[in-house]
């Protein structure tokens, strides 16, 4: 009995990551010609291209915004493929296109960190963007912009075992399952919406995020009233004005983290925590591990000051 040949099309979307499309049909080749599986990888950029029996679809990542009008029919052919019994991917903002085919059903799915307020607007969307990979049997989506190569460990993994995957990751030297995004977030706030008045509070906030600044003079910078104020400030930044301000802070203690031999107790003070204990659960709030692990994950990839 001949085995089935397994079709899997990467999405060749506008503004697709070049780099992307060949590292994931790199690395699937690898491990799947590894196990001995028949296969056949190939890219699609138009309709007109695609065969009739698909076993999964993988829409990589972009580095730019997606604009869905360069290609209308993507939306509507996923969801003919995934009706079809077809397994979707998406990596990083490559889910706008999953979106928009309708296929997500108010499920929990994971994009990058950074875009996430943008497509929180969505409706029925119901993001996790602290997870690299959520799996469903129909449907796999992962988060950062490199997380293509977790992407198709997993599929490696589902379609010919954990075994085969594993080596696969040896063989290219990447970590097998990283599971936590929230590791890798940073805070990279919006300053292109328009909205003068919020961009005063904005710049106000980052000159001074280090002090003590009350609501009633945020207010006032912005020329609204305490309630206009704190409404539009959410809606537009999408967070309070003290969940903001916290942001801030911790990414400059990032920065002072990684670059500068300052004790953690001297940045917190210095980013505005007298509490060394307070700051540091904050910290581990956002990001998901402590400052001094924080510190010391970035020097041993060679980042920042390696004396300190």
């Amino acid at each position: 009995m001949t085995e089935k040949c397994l079709d899997i099309v990467i999405l060749n979307f506008p503004g697709a990551l070049p780099s992307a499309v060949l590292g994931i049909h790199e690395i699937l080749s690898h491990g799947l010609s590894a196990s001995g599986a028949v296969f056949n990888i190939h890219t699609l950029s138009n309709e007109c291209e695609t065969g009739e029996s698909i076993d999964c679809v993988i829409v990589p990542p972009s580095s730019d915004e997606v604009d869905k009008s360069k290609a209308p029919w993507i939306s509507g052919w996923l969801a003919q493929q995934h009706k079809q019994g077809a397994l979707i991917c998406s990596v990083c903002v490559g889910l706008i296109w999953l979106l928009e085919s309708g296929i997500i059903q108010n499920r929990q799915v994971t994009t990058h960190w950074a875009v996430a307020n943008r497509l929180e607007e969505h409706p029925g969307v119901c993001l996790d963007v602290d997870r690299m990979l959520i799996e469903y049997p129909d449907l796999i989506t992962a988060g950062g912009l490199m997380a293509w190569v977790d992407l198709c460990l997993a599929l490696i993994n589902r379609f010919v075992g954990q075994e085969v995957a594993a080596a696969t990751a040896r063989h290219f030297v990447v970590d097998f399952y990283r599971q936590n995004q929230r590791l890798y977030a940073r805070f990279v706030p919006n300053l292109s919406h328009g909205d003068q008045s919020i961009l005063r509070v904005q710049n106000m906030i980052a000159s001074k995020f280090a002090t003590k600044i009350q609501n009633t003079e945020l207010a006032d910078i912005s020329g609204m009233s305490m309630r206009s104020f704190l409404r539009r400030f959410k809606s537009t930044t999408g967070y309070t004005p003290l969940e903001y301000t916290q942001q801030v802070r911790i990414e400059s203690a990032r920065n002072l983290l990684i670059h500068s031999q300052l004790s953690i107790g001297e940045i917190a003070f210095q980013v505005g925590y007298a509490d060394h204990s307070s700051f540091g659960r904050l910290f581990q709030k956002n990001g998901g591990e402590s400052p001094k692990t924080f510190r010391e994950r970035h020097r041993r990839s060679g980042l920042g000051n390696e004396s300190g």
